[in-house]
């Protein structure tokens, strides 16, 4: 089965309650373009006295950052832009990447499911404007993420 792929992201602003919930949460709806989250490691290897074989001993993982951009449109993105201006550096984020059938439709399987980020919104970008250039404007976030996590979908 051939898949495309469909990012939405979630940012969470506001107070904090008692229990630990967020108070206001605002969906920015599906990005056009992704990159970043890869997962990377340290290296760490070590050789025994005697000439012993190397031995690796693994490392902590650490993920990269993810940019995900659009274009910009106005009914949609100008209410957003204070928002994102506030949350810059400390609003919590939630991207989550779902899989798409040919048709654009959710793929909904035991097999096949979202992966999820979580972290927090790094830095907005506004659109670059050059009155001599036929450039789309883009909107760009940048997000710091954590390790992501596979959810399955279906049963």
């Amino acid at each position: 089965m051939s898949l495309s792929l469909d990012t939405k992201v979630t940012v969470k602003l506001g107070a904090v309650n008692a229990a630990g919930v967020f108070v206001e949460t605002k969906d920015l709806g599906v990005w056009d373009k992704f990159s970043g989250g890869d997962i990377d490691s340290d290296d760490t290897k070590y050789r025994a006295g005697g000439r012993a074989a190397e031995e690796s001993l693994g490392g902590t993982r650490s993920v990269s950052n993810v940019s995900m951009s659009r274009l910009f449109r106005l009914e949609r993105d100008f209410d957003l832009i204070q928002l994102l201006v506030d949350g810059a550096g400390s609003a919590d984020v939630e991207i989550t990447r779902g899989y798409l059938d040919p048709a654009g439709a959710p793929v909904n399987s035991p097999v096949v499911g979202n992966v999820v980020y979580k972290g927090k919104l790094k830095s907005y970008k506004q659109p670059d404007h050059d009155s001599n250039s036929s450039d789309a404007s883009l909107v760009e976030i940048e997000c710091s993420v954590g390790v992501p996590k596979a959810d399955r979908v279906g049963p």
